[in-house]
């Protein structure tokens, strides 16, 4: 195998750890910006070694032609390490500016949908309490009937016991 290969190879996978190293930081501002849950960290972690394994394996297939080096490993490392150190925090500025406009521009064109489901809330919320005041009343209402109807009954019975015994008196 010629030297200009091998240093081409050793160029390739080094782009390969800047590539990796990218990927890394996009999921890496995403955390710095957005909290997230210990279950979502272990999802993106899963999502990204897929990512750069898949990354990994299709160089080695189109690079190499499916042969193993040791330095391609040396070459990815050393592409990471040369990446964080002279490039990541301007990507990372890059993405956090990226992220926040995505938001921004997202919230501009849902911001009609947004009111209109704030008013309907809101409605819906008022609806609520006015058929909570009138079955309130309702209920009170109903109540004073039951208790006006149990009342003329007692006082029908009341009514026959006395005049039944007023009968028997007189008899």
């Amino acid at each position: 195998m010629l030297i200009t290969t091998q240093l081409f190879d050793f160029i390739g996978f080094f782009l390969i750890g800047i590539l990796i190293a990218i990927i890394f930081d996009f999921f890496r501002t995403y955390r710095l910006l957005k909290k997230t849950t210990a279950f979502v960290v272990i999802i993106q972690d899963i999502i990204y070694f897929f990512i750069s394994t898949s990354i990994i394996i299709l160089g080695v297939i189109n690079i190499l032609d499916s042969s193993m080096r040791l330095y391609i490993f040396f070459a990815i490392v050393l592409g990471c390490v040369i990446y964080y150190i002279f490039f990541s925090k301007y990507i990372i500025k890059l993405y956090s500016f990226l992220f926040r406009t995505a938001k921004a521009i997202f919230e501009f064109i849902f911001l009609p949908i947004n009111l209109t489901l704030y008013i309907i809330v809101k409605i819906c919320i008022f609806i609520k309490k006015m058929t909570k005041k009138c079955c309130k009343k309702f209920f009170y209402v109903v109540t004073l009937i039951q208790n006006l109807f149990k009342n003329i009954k007692f006082k029908t019975k009341d009514k026959k016991i006395k005049e039944g015994i007023n009968n028997e008196e007189s008899v």
